[in-house]
C-alpha cells in the first residue's frame, strides 16, 4: 500500500469499492520497527484514500481489535492482555 502507483494500477479497471485491511496491527510490530509501522499504516492509508478520492471509489476501512487494549474479549485482542512495549 506504500506504492501509490500499484494502487492506481489496481483501481484503473473500474472497481466498485476498496476493502482496506492492510496494516501492521500489533504492538510488537511497532516496537521492532516503528518507522516501518508508521510508513505502512499512515502512508499506506493515505495512498488508498487519495486514489479512492480521485477515482470516486468508496472505501471500507477495517481497524484492529488491538485498539481495545484491556477490554474484555471478544473485543480485547490477545485475550485482553495487550501490553505496551517500550
Amino acid at each position: 500500500m506504500r506504492e501509490r502507483e500499484l494502487i492506481e494500477r489496481a483501481t484503473s479497471r473500474g472497481i466498485d469499492g476498496i476493502f482496506h485491511d492492510a496494516a501492521r496491527s500489533s504492538a510488537l510490530m511497532f516496537y521492532l520497527d516503528p518507522r516501518e509501522g508508521v510508513d505502512v499504516n499512515v502512508k499506506g492509508f493515505l495512498n488508498i484514500m487519495e486514489v479512492a478520492r480521485v477515482r470516486d471509489i468508496p472505501v471500507v476501512y477495517a481497524s484492529t481489535s488491538s485498539l481495545y487494549s484491556g477490554v474484555q474479549p471478544p473485543h480485547g485482542g490477545y485475550g485482553g492482555q495487550t501490553q505496551l512495549l517500550l
